[in-house]
């Protein structure tokens, strides 16, 4: 029961909040194009990797959700990707956030939670 359950549930579930991850974001940074000569270059790197990595969660999860062979691992990238550009958005405030500073790194400990349980969900099976 538990190999049924890892094997088609979740990441099923983990295709769908990357497709959703990657489409907030892509118009999350297209709301800030009018906007973007206002921030120095750093931030505007961090904006501009954000999207790139938007674009990989999106196709990563299209491709996980279609069962197609590179999606998982391309997956894990995009996850793993993602939690590193986290840390240095909205922990060290490298980007433009909304979020009370107060809850910043509570926020970051919960995307990694979301990040390392997604990359445990797509890992590659072994074959005993």
């Amino acid at each position: 029961m538990k190999n049924l359950f890892m094997t088609s549930w979740f990441p099923l579930v983990f295709s769908v909040l990357l497709l959703l991850e990657g489409l907030s974001t892509a118009l999350r940074t297209t709301t800030r194009l009018p906007v973007l000569m206002v921030y120095p270059p750093l931030t505007i790197a961090f904006i501009a990797a954000r999207f790139l990595v938007a674009v990989q969660q999106f196709s990563a999860g299209w491709m996980v959700m279609s069962g197609r062979p590179p999606g998982p691992p391309i997956a894990r990238w995009a996850l793993a990707e993602s939690a590193v550009l986290v840390t240095f958005e909205l922990g060290f405030g490298f980007a433009p956030t909304n979020l009370f500073p107060a809850y910043r790194w509570w926020a970051v400990g919960w995307y990694w939670a979301y990040a390392l349980t997604g990359l445990f969900a797509l890992r590659p099976e072994r074959r005993l």
